[in-house]
């Protein structure tokens, strides 16, 4: 007993010390070597370097310098500290806090929270000030559900260039320091403790399986779904849906009558249990057509309407409401990283899993090209047969591809896709313009090598394939809402090899020249993917003197104010809108331009409580601001304007004289949700629709400009920016 006693005394003692071990850290006080301490950890790009000071501080002797002093620093480029503490904590509310100096940030220098364990880090939002500021104390609250907190994890993160000195670090869970916080102990599930398949499904389906064999697999994927977001049961976590699949796979598989296979589902049911007593079953409008596909019997039917119309309780084993909105956030999804490839019972798995979630929460179901019961049936094969990584990457892509959906990406786990496509890219960007595949830049002009391609050439052949052809082969590995998008996306890869060398034939003029083109590590060019933003400028400056122009890629909110400033007496405003916005600036950009709370989108959300039921939001309102715009207003898109490019240039078209100009955007709108899939890949999914007040729809057909202009060849030979020269000819009429 007293060894019991002293081992909990030790145990508690070192707690105690790992506690203060933080309190003393946090202040970057202990620390004499370049990055501050051994609890932080660097994150983010080597461009930024990590020191500590004793001449700049807010607090105490030390205080950490985080500094990146390349000016062309590109989209996206981060750097920082992060630490991940090993608890989570109850509570309602936590508050993160740290005191920053700044100096000639271009980007964002900030505070972040990451407590979802599936988010990457440059993902998380960032609080913070850009610009020269002198020590100033940035505050960060954040709800606490304990469903949505996996992690907690803190930071300090610098985006673009800059200098920043960081002090005095504190983190307090309901007003009071966090470690005399209670920590939380996760509830442990049944479903939590079958571990019965982790090695390996043991499902095997016979190389010369045929159509019946794969007409009982689609019924039982569409069973096994219903059930799992329908079963009070496993809504509770009785049960480890997965590892339930795998063991009644071997036993469905090998009966051979209709009769059979429908006992097999009943018995199945049956041994979840009974349903637990309800005070009232509500009658579900969900679609089940796929019971009469299927011809189920009497009984079956019969049981499976009765779990339709029971109503859940919000918490649910799979499922809780989105982190930031009302969407579905799927949870207690194993990735089973253990496997690279997984076999072929996990591969299944992998595609009822994604294939459900679309079917009882995807808000735009009803616009895919394809019947979507019928997908599950068409892809099964590729699932089954998938024999290496690549097959299997290749196979969740077709997938994705079957929503017509941009957001649909497998974002991470796409290691054999990338090696396939190769590390070597050509110094030369194509776009499609005019129904060709032009020349329209050159990232390095030094890197050619003599070689006389121009802008403007077209490009006709890849290795001896046409571009048509590529074009078709492809359209099953890019997910895409509408052609434009694709042909954007394909773009990217279009010239890119495992091989340093690649064979194009192109006109120049009249005269088709073959040549071998050489490429380069991406590190080595001046590339970008869909836009190119210059971090040197401001998100706002005056064109011609009597025109603002603003550029979503750069402007944040801070610049606001400031661009009420200088454009309040101009001829007109251009909003750039083709790219990806840097901040959220719907409301406080668009307020400048409405003289009256203007509806301007309406979201469709999932019915957690039935799957499969949607309902539609309230009106989104932008309001007026103090002042009010008196000039008119373009806004140029394309296909390039994207999610919250498109929400944004919803809100702005609220106002009362904007004119939409350009070419209809990627129609890919409404927030996603992360879909965690076997063998550790990582797909997105939409979660919410964007509609406009009326009820029409953006998705696939993007939002159509008021005033309709392309980019030409010829423009593109001129070097002009066609869409903002017909935009400044507007506002100087």
């Amino acid at each position: 007993m007293k060894k019991i006693i002293l081992c909990i005394i030790t145990i508690l003692a070192m707690i105690n010390s790992n506690a203060q071990s933080l309190a003393d850290n946090f202040g970057f006080e202990s620390s004499n070597v370049d990055l501050p301490t051994n609890l932080w950890q660097q994150i983010g790009s080597n461009k930024y370097t990590y020191t500590v000071s004793v001449d700049v501080v807010k607090e105490g002797k030390q205080s950490l310098v985080i500094n990146n002093q390349d000016k062309q620093s590109s989209y996206g480029d981060f750097g920082g500290v992060y630490f991940e503490f090993p608890n989570t904590y109850i509570g309602k509310e936590m508050e993160l806090t740290v005191y920053l100096k700044t100096n000639e940030v271009t980007g964002t220098a900030g505070v972040f929270y990451k407590t979802d364990a599936r988010m990457p880090i440059q993902y998380a939002e960032v609080k913070g000030v850009k610009g020269t500021n002198d020590w100033q104390k940035i505050s960060l609250k954040k709800a606490i559900k304990q469903s949505h907190i996996d992690q907690i994890g803190i930071g300090v993160m610098l985006k673009g260039s800059g200098t920043i000195w960081v002090d005095q670090v504190e983190l307090k869970i309901d007003g009071q320091d966090f470690k005399n916080s209670t920590v939380y102990t996760k509830p442990i599930y049944k479903a939590d403790l079958d571990k019965m398949f982790d090695n390996g499904s043991e499902v095997e389906i016979p190389s010369n399986y045929n159509e019946e064999d794969l007409d009982k697999l689609a019924l039982l994927g569409q069973f096994w779904g219903f059930l799992k977001y329908h079963h009070p049961m496993i809504a509770k976590g009785e049960y480890n849906w997965d590892y339930e699949l795998f063991r009644i796979l071997p036993k469905y598989l090998s009966v051979k009558t209709k009769e059979q296979t429908q006992q097999i589902l009943l018995n199945w049911i049956d041994s979840l249990g009974t349903l637990p007593h309800s005070s009232k079953e509500i009658e579900n409008s969900i679609a089940m057509d796929w019971i009469s596909k299927y011809d189920l019997n009497h009984e079956l039917q019969s049981r499976l309407k009765t779990i339709a119309n029971f109503p859940l309780t919000e918490d649910h084993y799979y499922l809780t409401q989105g982190r930031y909105v009302p969407i579905a956030d799927y949870i207690n999804e194993r990735p089973y990283e253990q496997f690279a490839l997984p076999d072929t019972g996990f591969r299944l798995l992998a595609l009822y899993r994604y294939w459900n979630m679309v079917e009882y929460f995807y808000p735009y179901k009803s616009l895919i090209d394809n019947k979507w019961s019928e997908v599950l049936s068409t892809h099964l094969r590729p699932f089954i047969d998938a024999s290496t990584e690549l097959a299997y990457e290749l196979a969740l892509t077709a997938l994705l591809t079957e929503l017509n959906d941009s957001h649909a990406l497998l974002l991470a786990g796409n290691n054999a896709i990338e090696q396939s496509l190769g590390e070597y890219h050509a110094p030369i960007r194509l776009n499609k313009i005019e129904g060709k595949w032009i020349v329209t830049e050159i990232y390095n002009p030094e890197l050619l090598n003599g070689i006389e391609i121009k802008v403007g050439d077209e490009v006709t052949h890849i290795n001896q394939e046409t571009l048509a052809s590529i074009e078709i082969r492809n359209k099953n590995r890019y997910p895409a809402s509408n052609d434009a998008v694709y042909y954007r996306d394909l773009q990217r890869d279009l010239l890119r090899s495992p091989k340093e060398i690649l064979n194009i034939t192109y006109l120049s003029g009249n005269k088709s020249k073959s040549i071998d083109l050489k490429l380069y590590k991406r590190k080595e060019l001046n590339i970008y993917y869909t836009f190119k933003v210059d971090r040197t400028k401001k998100g706002y400056y005056l064109l011609n003197n009597n025109i603002g122009y603003i550029t979503l890629a750069n402007v944040t909110n801070e610049d606001i104010e400031e661009v009420k400033k200088q454009f309040s007496d101009t001829k007109g405003i251009i909003i750039d809108a083709r790219n990806y916005p840097s901040a959220f600036v719907p409301h406080s950009l668009g307020s400048y331009f409405v003289c009256k709370p203007t509806p301007f989108l309406k979201n469709l959300f999932p019915t957690l409580s039935f799957p499969g039921a949607f309902e539609f939001s309230k009106e989104l309102t932008i309001k007026p601001g103090e002042t009010k715009y008196k000039g008119k207003v373009v806004v140029l898109i394309n296909e390039v304007s994207q999610s919250a490019s498109e929400y944004a240039i919803m809100a702005l078209k609220a106002g009362d004289n904007v004119t939409l100009m350009g070419s209809h955007t990627a129609g890919t709108n409404g927030d996603t949700a992360q879909v965690v899939l076997p063998g550790n890949r990582v797909a997105l999914i939409g979660g919410a629709g964007i509609y406009y007040p009326s009820g029409n729809v953006t998705q696939r057909e993007g939002i159509k400009p008021d005033v309709e202009v392309n980019i030409t060849r010829k423009g593109i030979i001129e070097g002009k920016d066609e869409v903002l020269e017909k935009a400044k000819e507007l506002l100087m009429r």
